[in-house]
């Protein structure tokens, strides 16, 4: 019996155990992002919670990954959201819109996308690639980019940043 099929059919020590297994890996995961530690907590009880019933509710027929792999991504789009209402919704849209943050929890699948990204922002300039990556990976704002890379102003960086992504989204569809 699979672990979707034990929990369907109510058997919450697998519940338990997939709760207790998975909680330390996924606060580690989530402390990359710029979220606070009570909300990383909340976020993953809510993720558990989805998972639950969306193989309660026969959404989720079979799997093509591991299940800890789609309880990640559910905790990952969830965090996506909650950026996303924070003070950097325009950004975080920019970056959805590259297609950095997948539905799809194939594992293949998403290592052939994280593959073409890396491959993509490889080909970028050096200036292109720390403006990007201080900005979405390092969450840092746009007034401290500024500062540590030597623009003139906030707005200098902001264009040059759009020029970049521009840029690295050609790449991606090379």
């Amino acid at each position: 019996m699979t672990i979707e099929e034990r929990i369907q059919s109510g058997d919450n020590t697998v519940v338990k155990t997939l709760y207790e297994d998975s909680k330390q890996p996924f606060l580690r995961f989530a402390s990359r992002f710029s979220v606070q530690q009570a909300d990383i907590e909340d976020i993953y009880q809510d993720a558990i919670v989805a998972l639950i019933e969306n193989i309660r509710k026969g959404k989720v027929s079979t799997l093509k990954s591991s299940i800890g792999t789609y309880l990640f991504a559910i905790g990952k789009l969830m965090i996506f959201q909650k950026l996303k209402k924070g003070s950097k919704t325009e950004a975080r849209s920019e970056f959805d819109s590259l297609g950095l943050v997948w539905e799809e929890f194939d594992d293949d699948a998403e290592m052939e996308k994280s593959a073409l990204l890396n491959s993509s922002l490889s080909k970028l300039g050096d200036q292109c690639k720390k403006l990007l990556t201080m900005f979405y990976y390092d969450n840092k704002k746009l007034d401290s980019i500024s500062t540590e890379m030597g623009y003139e102003s906030k707005d200098v960086t902001k264009s040059q940043k759009s020029r970049c992504l521009k840029k690295l989204k050609e790449l991606m569809k090379a």
